[in-house]
């Protein structure tokens, strides 16, 4: 789907998925989200992954990994929360 089709709403939710792994997720840190969750991974070639949830439900996202269960997290963040820090989308 182009973005031209579907604009993105400041208040439209947006997810990434997290390992849960150190430097990206530690649940006994807080917060246990770490700075490495929002800098691109070695597969985010031109920048870094985000899904709309409008076209892709946590429980969708959660089913299509190759990662097993329980070895990552999904945040949900809206677009403003990216936009309000000079990121584009």
């Amino acid at each position: 789907m182009s973005e031209a089709a579907h604009p993105i709403d400041p208040d439209e939710p947006i997810l990434r998925r997290i390992p849960i792994v150190p430097g990206y997720f530690d649940p006994a840190k807080a917060p246990p989200v770490q700075a490495g969750a929002f800098r691109p991974n070695p597969d985010e070639l031109d920048g870094i992954s985000f899904f709309r949830e409008r076209e892709l439900s946590v429980s969708e996202l959660v089913a299509g990994t190759k990662r097993a269960a329980g070895s990552f997290a999904v945040a949900r963040l809206t677009a403003r929360d990216l936009l309000d820090l000079g990121l584009t989308l």
